[in-house]
């Protein structure tokens, strides 16, 4: 009976913070202002890649997500420092916002010791870095008759499960010694449960729905394979995460996306097919719609922690200009957190519609075309990539000529200052993808810029196995242009010894994230 009691005290203990949402929610009737203020302590992480305002970005990017799918109307503003009562005051009475939420977060690193028992029943103990810790005091101020009056104050504390393993539900009973390592909880997903926790007290709003009109339509066809690996019902999964990707272009561009059909697919391909063949094959077999986008859903890979266990670079897949898209097998949610999956697998659809629009990758976790998914979670798009899109959107670029696009590109890169596009690999693969030696010329020539050309390759060298000669042509481009920092990175990947670490640290310096999360692995290894 006491068991019992115990369980039934925790059980509603656990429940309490979602009944009281429920019942004192405050429902904002127009507009509500969200002012972040937060910062990742980084002075005992030795990971440079968690720059200190990192954890400001996540909140942004997060809390923008979690307000939409709640239909509020909202304005999301980025405050260092304290605020003062009279900001808020000012806030609420000289504008239009009915509610003005600050959030205040702070984030670290630490390191647990965790004891387990074998199946012999010998106790073991191990030191293990990285369990992420994330507080947020938040503060909801409100018009009460012509005064702001502070509604609800108060703090969530999270930190990272202690026995998180990077397995499905099913499989995390297994006994301790039959799991390689222990993996501390994501930093991402110990973001999304503090947020959760301090905005629980926003109720649903009136926002008016998006205008569709000059939107792009979008077809989804959703094959039997991604339908059987969705445990409860696909089509709101589906419409969520299109409406994530949507909301974004909106945002940025004015330019949406429409779903004009929804439905599902017979079998695409097999699941011994690899990535690139299952897209290969819906090139062959899927009929062009003009205008319209086709996005293509299989489950093909299954579910392993956050991304497929099989193909694990190739989540998503499309081809400049091409108005086709494959996404296999949607990131897989903090059981706890489902919510979160629609916003998870919006960013993929996002980042593969950028392809489609002429983006490239670049090496900067604050941009949306990283092709590393990363805990900032961001929908943004970078200067580079918001320029080729928008001249996409505008009609400005067609896809038609490869030498027009190529032109483009070039000559964006050299008149935008920002410095993190991967455009050596980019150049590699579309120069050599294939056509015949006069069409390659003319590409070529449209590319303008001698170095990008030696860049890429150096790139190809790479890939080929030719470090030397890779390492030479890399210098040629770094003495040409030295403001690129993926050229350093790459320099670091084809040499050894001081100069491959010299390399290294300048591509981190300005920026890189591969090259600084590198950086940062070295430093905590020594």
């Amino acid at each position: 009976m006491v068991m019992y009691t115990k369980l039934l005290i925790a059980s509603l203990i656990a429940s309490f913070p979602a009944a009281v949402s429920a019942a004192t929610a405050v429902a904002p009737s127009s507009k509500t202002a969200v002012i972040i203020d937060a910062a990742f302590d980084t002075s005992r992480s030795n990971v440079t890649s968690l720059s200190a305002g990192g954890l400001q970005a996540a909140l942004v990017n997060y809390c923008r997500y979690f307000l939409s799918s709640r239909n509020a109307d909202f304005e999301i503003m980025q405050a260092p420092g304290e605020t003062s009562q009279q900001r808020y005051a000012e806030l609420l009475l000289s504008t239009e916002f009915d509610l003005v939420i600050r959030l205040h977060g702070h984030g670290r690193y630490e390191s647990r010791k965790i004891t387990w028992t074998d199946r012999r029943r010998r106790h073991h103990r191990r030191t293990v870095n990285g369990f992420a810790a994330i507080e947020i005091a938040y503060e909801y101020f409100i018009d009460d008759g012509g005064t702001a009056v502070c509604h609800r104050r108060g703090t969530v504390r999270e930190r990272a499960n202690r026995y998180w393993q990077n397995l499905p539900v099913h499989l995390r009973n297994r006994t301790a010694d039959s799991i390689v390592a222990f993996n501390p909880e994501p930093l991402g997903y110990v973001v999304q449960r503090a947020l959760s926790r301090a905005l629980c007290w926003v109720g649903p709003g009136d926002a008016a729905p998006a205008d569709t009109a000059g939107s792009l339509p979008v077809k989804i066809l959703a094959d039997s394979s991604f339908i059987q690996s969705i445990p409860n019902n696909w089509r709101p999964l589906v419409k969520d995460l299109l409406e994530v990707a949507s909301r974004a272009l909106r945002e940025q561009f004015g330019c949406g996306l429409h779903p004009v059909e929804l439905q599902p697919t017979r079998t695409v391909g097999d699941s011994s097919m690899t990535f690139q063949q299952v897209y290969s094959h819906l090139l062959r077999t899927t009929p062009r719609s003009g205008d319209t986008l086709i996005v293509v859903l299989i489950g093909h890979a299954g579910r392993v922690g956050l991304v497929p266990e099989r193909h694990r670079q190739a989540i998503g897949r499309t081809e400049l200009g091409r108005r086709l898209i494959l996404l296999d097998g949607l990131p897989y949610p903090h059981p706890r957190q489902p919510t979160w999956q629609s916003f998870e697998g919006g960013l993929n659809l996002l980042h593969e519609v950028g392809h489609a629009l002429g983006a490239i990758h670049v090496a900067d976790l604050s941009s949306v075309m990283n092709p590393n998914t990363n805990w900032m979670a961001s929908d943004r798009f970078d200067p580079l990539n918001r320029t080729i899109i928008q001249a996409a959107l505008d009609g400005r670029l067609s896809f038609d000529d490869p030498a027009a696009y190529l032109r483009l590109l070039s000559r964006q890169l050299e008149e935008s200052e920002y410095n993190l596009a991967d455009y050596p690999a980019f150049l590699f693969e579309f120069l050599n993808h294939g056509g015949n030696r006069t069409i390659q010329d003319r590409l070529r020539s449209a590319v303008g810029r001698p170095s990008y050309l030696v860049a890429a390759e150096g790139y190809g060298r790479l890939k080929q196995g030719y470090l030397s000669r890779a390492a030479k042509l890399f210098r040629q481009a770094i003495e040409d242009d030295p403001t690129q920092a993926t050229l350093y990175f790459y320099l670091s990947e084809v040499t050894r010894g001081e100069e491959a670490e010299k390399a290294l640290n300048q591509a981190a310096a300005m920026g890189h994230s591969e090259a600084q999360s590198r950086v940062g692995a070295k430093s905590m290894n020594r």
